[in-house]
């Protein structure tokens, strides 16, 4: 993103630049706070972190509330090891972090959180329209621009299940036709010719099955492609083919991420093409 801010790939993508996507630039540069900080666990390092907290905190103004923060280690550090980093930390010690910019990212049954967050989300924007007063083009228009445009977010790094997948099928077919609790009615039309392309009859509004499985397949094609970023590095230096540097494996003690991502990466390797380009990388 900041790439194509600075123009340096204007010559292959093409000017992109909108007033949305600055937007997002600004608010992201804006609100570039540091929320989570991960590294070994001993004292020494726990030292260093607050020194560097202090420090900060003594430049700019914004301290570390110790009663806020919170700590979690691993299941392989020794407890006398995490209280002592946690007293010098100065913070309480937690089996999990809870939620991380709006979605949980460690804990038991994770994606069943996220789903509810998403469920959460739907629900509240219905009781916030009234359905019998707007026309069905105007419900297709919100359906498309909110409601499965608000849960992209969370299916980038949560798989839903059939059970939770045809209950956000549903309720978006009830509000499509109009129905509610008070006054049931008739879907005319089943709920997946609907959401088939223009081109062969449908409304072209997209099913939250397929959209899941293609976020998080362009997520394994932005480890694959995007080899500068740390996520490549990452996920390259655990999952990687040491013979082929663009293929990976998924080990049997894969973490829950990958094992989601590297199940829909068959999206990117059954339908990836070479292009010749300038031949760098032939």
């Amino acid at each position: 993103m900041w790439a194509q801010r600075a123009q340096q790939m204007w010559l292959l993508n093409g000017d992109r630049n909108t007033k949305y996507f600055h937007t997002v630039v600004n608010s992201r540069r804006n609100k570039g706070r540091i929320h989570m900080i991960q590294t070994e666990a001993n004292t020494e390092v726990a030292t260093l972190g607050k020194r560097i907290i202090d420090a900060f905190g003594h430049m700019s103004g914004l301290f570390m509330n110790p009663h806020k923060s919170e700590v979690k280690f691993s299941l392989n550090c020794p407890p006398t090891v995490q209280n002592s980093c946690a007293n010098v930390l100065q913070c309480t010690i937690v089996d999990k972090l809870g939620k991380y910019l709006g979605g949980f990212i460690d804990g038991p049954a994770r994606d069943r959180q996220n789903f509810k967050i998403i469920l959460e989300q739907v629900t509240k924007h219905f009781q916030g329209w009234k359905a019998h007063m707007l026309s069905q083009a105007a419900r297709c228009t919100l359906i498309q621009a909110v409601l499965i445009a608000s849960s992209i977010y969370y299916l980038q790094f949560t798989k839903l299940i059939r059970k939770e997948v045809a209950q956000c099928n549903r309720l978006l077919s009830r509000f499509f036709w109009g129905h509610t609790q008070d006054k049931p009615g008739i879907s005319m039309i089943a709920w997946n010719r609907i959401c088939q392309p223009k081109q062969q009859g449908g409304l072209g509004i997209r099913r939250f099955d397929p959209l899941n499985r293609a976020l998080l397949g362009k997520q394994y094609w932005r480890i694959l492609t995007n080899q500068n970023t740390l996520l490549h590095r990452v996920f390259r230096a655990k999952y990687g083919d040491p013979q082929n540097p663009r293929q990976f494996h998924l080990p049997c003690n894969a973490s829950p991420l990958w094992k989601k991502i590297f199940a829909s990466s068959h999206i990117i390797t059954e339908n990836v093409t070479w292009r010749v380009g300038n031949g760098a990388n032939i």
